[in-house]
């Protein structure tokens, strides 16, 4: 897997749903944090935490996205519920008995967790925070590796345009080799990109938009402008440099 870390992934469902219908983005959509999660690594945990006798209609887009729902009803008058208490202890559980999770994913935008990703970061994980924007405390923020937050998070454009055309190809090479350059501040090898993809879309193969080796398809996204690449000759195969907008 070239390094690619494994990935628990917790949600304080209740958090950033109300954040982003009180922000005016909508309904949350999982499956757009699931498929940028997925360019870093493999996802070996989903959980996602609240009443669900609340958030109903968010039930199924969670189960396709491969989230376990973990109820967590109110225990008490004033609706207040165990749903972070819960979160911490399962994230804590997992954290002293599978050391292969590299990397815990919060998505929520309460600086009550922080403490739980400092607690994380001092047992050597690396901690991702995922959250709505104007919902944010930047006490979790501080406490987090990385913070990535929602508004940014672009739909993958190979999904929104379902044609199997090369330019539908060479668009989702380049917005992905962006965003794993970005996210590792180095150049990324040609491998590491088709790894990212199929993460997200395990039926990928760049046959089907008539490559017949994925290099090719590498080469033809240079020649469009959309990829700067460099050989590497221990391999055999690219360095992407840079990716153009």
């Amino acid at each position: 897997m070239n390094g690619a870390p494994d990935i628990a992934v917790f949600a304080d469902w209740e958090n950033v749903a109300l954040g982003a219908r009180e922000s005016g983005l909508g309904t949350l959509d999982p499956k757009r944090v699931t498929d940028r999660l997925l360019e870093k690594g493999r996802l070996i945990v989903r959980r996602a935490y609240s009443n669900w006798a609340r958030f109903g209609r968010d039930r199924k887009p969670l189960h396709n996205a491969g989230f376990d729902l973990i109820d967590v009803p109110p225990s008490t008058h004033a609706g207040k519920n165990g749903a972070d208490i819960r979160l911490v202890c399962d994230a804590l559980d997992l954290a002293h008995h599978k050391p292969h999770l590299g990397v815990f994913c919060l998505i929520t935008g309460d600086s009550d967790f922080s403490p739980l990703a400092r607690k994380l970061r001092e047992n050597g994980r690396e901690v991702l925070g995922i959250s709505v924007r104007s919902c944010t405390s930047p006490v979790l923020v501080q406490a987090c590796d990385t913070f990535w937050f929602y508004d940014d998070l672009r739909p993958d454009v190979a999904e929104a345009t379902p044609d199997p055309e090369k330019d539908a190809a060479v668009e989702l090479v380049r917005a992905t080799a962006e965003r794993l350059i970005g996210d590792r501040e180095a150049p990324v090898h040609g491998s590491q990109i088709k790894q990212a993809i199929k993460r997200k879309r395990p039926e990928f193969n760049e046959s089907r938009y008539g490559y017949k080796r994925f290099g090719e398809l590498l080469e033809d996204a240079r020649k469009r402008g959309a990829l700067s690449l460099t050989e590497h000759p221990p391999s055999g195969g690219w360095i992407v440099t840079e990716a153009e907008a």
